[in-house]
């Protein structure tokens, strides 16, 4: 059983609430919902299909002294998604969501991007600047979703 996981384009190694046995990104290949706690905490969705690898590691790993932006490094009192970044990581790989995004609902729509294999999109960006993300479910390896940090 191993309680954290690196997925391959991803720089960070993510630490998991309950340990994960291998077999279960063995089978099928249907999208996983596990609960993280660092460098974010919130809820990943990881397509075994979609992700290149998984490395799963024991629970204590050295420590490795970081490079750059840490995703955990800003604090956001709105929910937000994080997406693997294309090459590093930066600030821009964090989008905010509206402030009354239900995140259990949001995950389910993901996981099921997932496993149809299609697009979807959703509301992103603050007040000041407000988007559209648009997630192709057969290509897109994982997501983090993250609650609202209450006031």
């Amino acid at each position: 059983m191993y309680t954290q996981l690196k997925i391959a384009g991803d720089a960070h190694t993510w630490t998991l609430s309950s340990p994960l046995d291998p077999s279960t990104l063995t089978g099928d290949g249907s999208p996983l919902s596990l609960d993280v706690t660092n460098p974010l905490e919130g809820v990943m969705v990881l397509s075994p299909s979609a992700a290149g690898s998984v490395t799963l590691l024991p629970g204590a790993v050295a420590p490795v002294t970081p490079q750059g932006w840490i995703p955990g490094d800003e604090k956001t009192r709105l929910p937000f998604v994080y997406l693997p970044g294309t090459g590093g990581t930066s600030p821009q790989d964090m989008y905010p969501l509206p402030s009354a995004t239900d995140r259990d609902a949001l995950t389910d729509e993901i996981a099921a991007a997932m496993e149809a294999g299609t697009r979807f999109s959703l509301s992103c960006g603050s007040s000041e600047q407000d988007g559209t993300l648009v997630l192709n479910g057969a290509a897109l390896p994982f997501a983090v979703v993250t609650e609202a940090i209450p006031a």
